[in-house]
């Protein structure tokens, strides 16, 4: 359920006001993993069934099956680079928004690998969090690395002064990037043996 909320001011107190939008309203489902509002004022809605975008009045819905074979998976994460949209799938897809024909293009899909989260590590590169590993996308060339396999559940990350933050249910894995070399060398995990579902 998308909940929008906004202040109503009135003469002698504050009393918020809000609108609840359901599958009524245009929603196709009313579970929602993940929100983003770009520049022109869009607000995108990561759903189980696809993708949403509303523009404050009405909603526009698009189906991933066109995408994506099989495709029972929702909308994960979502991130804009230089103006560009992109979309996680948690079956294993990126996918790009094209402005120009209002529609979707799969970048790349790895089988067997959830895409639970996504960062830019630069304008050129993405890291994605997978069900177990990571991928760094090379958004200009369209190619990609698998790296560090073993670690499990990278639910979130996080690229802040070249360094990787990664939550686990192991606790909150700490790597730096090598851009030369395009590699995640592991640093340390801090709050070991926690499971991090979040942080900011």
């Amino acid at each position: 359920t998308l909940l929008l909320i906004s202040l109503a001011l009135h003469l002698h107190a504050q009393t918020p006001a809000y609108v609840q939008y359901t599958h009524k309203e245009g929603l196709p489902s009313n579970v929602c993993y993940q929100f983003f509002q770009n520049a022109r004022g869009y607000m995108w809605i990561g759903t189980n069934q696809g993708i949403n975008r509303y523009s404050g009045i009405e909603f526009k819905n698009y189906s991933l099956e066109k995408y994506i074979k099989n495709n029972t998976e929702g909308i994960t994460d979502i991130i804009n680079v230089k103006g560009e949209l992109y979309f996680l799938n948690s079956g294993g897809s990126l996918l790009k928004y094209d402005y120009e024909m209002d529609s979707f293009k799969k970048l790349f899909s790895i089988q067997n690998k959830s895409f639970l989260s996504v960062a830019s590590l630069n304008d050129t590169h993405l890291i994605i969090g997978l069900s177990s590993g990571f991928v760094i996308y090379d958004i200009k060339n369209n190619t990609y690395t698998l790296q560090h396999s073993k670690t499990l559940l990278n639910r979130k990350v996080y690229f802040f002064k070249n360094k990787l933050y990664s939550a686990t249910p192991r606790g909150l894995n700490i790597y730096t990037y090598n851009q030369e070399t395009n590699r995640l060398i592991f640093e340390k995990t801090i709050l070991s043996n926690q499971d991090v579902i979040d942080f900011t």
